[in-house]
């Protein structure tokens, strides 16, 4: 017998240790209704049997390869095992968990730009374009007559949009660029599908993700599942000796290269061994893929102890096999259908489901998602915002410096041109003697 908790492990019993979990109630059940008796056995090298390169398997395998035993389980069936055992009726399914560590999520000054994928943001942009486009056609064609400085409109109409799109003067009539066309058939479609679209979708979406991104600070698994298993090259994951873990790497086409990282780090599932990897997943280095009920107990198990909850199991949808024993090649076949009519009515009757929760009543603590708790919005989340803004600042400040010259230059250019155009009369020089003979004429009357 292998320990493999919810299904098999050892209790301490008087001066020893006795057999507990579902595979002693299903013994428990064969022995009453077959009449059997059955000595229990611990598997000392704490392996299941996997084939070694003799051409022999290991662990109890190996035990039932060599008639030492004649039942032994509970494990998961394979092709390669039939070699030497005869597979029980199914005792339940088994499927494959990640015990991972937890880390911080991704949290920069840029995250509130993140809330949008690209596409979104260029979608946005693109929508708002195309709309000031056709509210500015729609404005040449019925008040203006293309008078107007087409860029310059243009831009106008943009930005009441996206003043709209930010909330602001959503339904205000007395702008300049709206008070003219707003009772317009063609400009009332253009809004309502600009306000039933991106505005409503986008304003509302905005506001809810920024709540829910901000207002709790969360934390995610250092490896959620496979694909990021491959791509965490530094992550080192962790099986177990003669498991049918590593049978399921070694066969997949998909992951057959996630085997070669993981051959040489597989342990043996002693208390000790265990102990060590758990500390190593903690610390963010190690991942551990084992069944995932079991990685569920032991994941409860080492949150019990230590008292927080640095660890948890992320479910795979990869190598789903049903459990089962193993019985020796060589036993009447009489025999063996006896106990597989009998397995066939406990889970009928569901009574292996019964016998998880009462060996384990509480193997989900600790396995959801924690989180750090809710926070108010700090200034490193939202500092990207106020660095755009600054940005923002500085250049519509060189954009005014810009202008005042060009506005300078403008009137200078005027003033000179005002100047050359003109006319100065020529400066006649009248004599003396053309003035004297005036005066003395006037004097001599």
């Amino acid at each position: 017998m292998f320990q493999w908790q919810p299904y098999a492990f050892d209790i301490p019993a008087g001066n020893g240790s006795k057999l507990d979990g579902v595979l002693k109630d299903v013994l428990d059940a064969l022995s009453y209704s077959l009449k059997y008796q059955f000595e229990i056995q611990f598997q000392e090298d704490h392996q299941y049997g996997s084939l070694q390169p003799d051409g022999n398997f290991s662990g109890m395998f190996g035990a039932l390869q060599r008639k030492d035993i004649d039942i032994a389980g509970p494990f998961v069936a394979s092709e390669q095992r039939t070699r030497v055992a005869e597979f029980s009726n199914c005792l339940g399914f088994s499927k494959l968990g990640i015990i991972t560590g937890v880390i911080s999520s991704d949290r920069n000054i840029f995250l509130y730009a993140n809330l949008f994928s690209w596409q979104v943001w260029l979608a946005l942009l693109m929508t708002i374009i195309g709309v000031a486009f056709v509210a500015a056609l729609i404005y040449n064609v019925t008040v203006d007559g293309w008078k107007d400085d087409q860029l310059s409109l243009l831009a106008r109409y943009f930005w009441v949009f996206w003043s709209n799109l930010i909330g602001q003067d959503g339904g205000t009539t007395s702008h300049w660029a709206l008070v003219n066309i707003w009772n317009l058939q063609s400009f009332r479609i253009l809004l309502a599908a600009w306000l039933l679209g991106p505005v409503i979708n986008s304003l509302f979406s905005y506001q809810g993700s920024i709540t829910s991104t901000f207002a709790v600070s969360k934390m995610r698994p250092v490896v959620a599942d496979l694909d990021e298993l491959v791509e965490k090259t530094s992550v080192v994951p962790v099986v177990s000796k003669g498991s049918a873990v590593q049978i399921c790497f070694m066969d997949s086409p998909e992951y057959a290269h996630l085997w070669k990282r993981m051959k040489n780090d597989r342990i043996v599932f002693s208390p000790e061994e265990v102990e060590e990897t758990m500390k190593k997943i903690e610390r963010g280095t190690h991942i551990m893929i084992i069944d995932y009920i079991y990685a569920l107990t032991v994941v409860s198990d080492y949150v019990k102890r230590r008292g927080i909850c640095s660890v948890q199991v992320e479910e795979l949808r990869f190598c789903q096999n049903f459990i089962t024993l193993g019985i020796r090649k060589g036993i009447p076949l009489k025999t063996i259908k006896k106990i597989n009519t009998r397995l066939t009515y406990i889970m009928q009757a569901k009574l292996t489901d019964r016998w998880v929760n009462r060996v384990f009543p509480n193997y989900t603590h600790c396995t959801k998602q924690p989180q750090e708790g809710v926070n108010p919005l700090s200034i490193t989340d939202i500092l990207g915002g106020f660095l755009i803004w600054g940005i923002g600042i500085i250049c519509s400040l060189v954009l005014l410096l810009i202008e005042i010259f060009e506005n300078k230059r403008a009137k200078r250019k005027k003033r000179d041109n005002s100047s050359s155009a003109t006319f100065v009369a020529p400066y006649e020089q009248k004599t003396d003697a053309k003035y004297r003979h005036r005066f003395m004429s006037y004097c001599s009357r």
